[in-house]
């Protein structure tokens, strides 16, 4: 039964990061998308543009830098979320460092941390280089 118990949190835990990562990505985009300078509609209209037009040439490459700033932060967000499903027995990044704070080890906790830290950093520079190829190569 303990097994049974300890799989619906693990799964209740992977939908809480679900929710929180698309929380995060679409709360951003939707405001740039949303709010996009009037004036530049306008004059996107103004030079014959349809409304698909508008979105795919204006809008989307106006929200394109917040839109990918809200990926990576939900990326490494869910990450450090995720380290922690290893006190759910989920098979994670974590598992080390549970393990060395359950054995008081310190050597397992330092290991394991700074594991994830790396990675984090890791896939956070390889997003910002992502975003600022995609950032060069937009065109409106």
């Amino acid at each position: 039964m303990r097994g049974v118990a300890a799989m619906r949190v693990a799964h209740a835990l992977r939908l809480a990061v679900l929710v929180l990562l698309v929380a995060l990505v679409v709360r951003p985009q939707w405001f740039e998308a949303v709010f996009a300078p009037p004036a530049t509609m306008e004059a996107a209209r103004g030079i014959g543009l349809s409304r698909w037009q508008c979105l795919t040439r204006v809008e989307i490459p106006l929200a394109l830098p917040v839109i990918l700033t809200g990926i990576r932060l939900s990326v490494v967000i869910a990450l450090g979320t995720a380290t922690i499903g290893s006190t759910v027995a989920a098979c994670t990044l974590g598992e080390v460092i549970i393990a060395g704070l359950l054995t008081n080890n310190t050597a397992f906790v330092l290991q394991g941390g700074l594991i994830v830290g790396l990675f984090a950093v890791l896939i956070y520079d390889a997003m910002v280089q992502v975003e600022t190829h995609l950032g060069h190569g937009a065109r409106i």
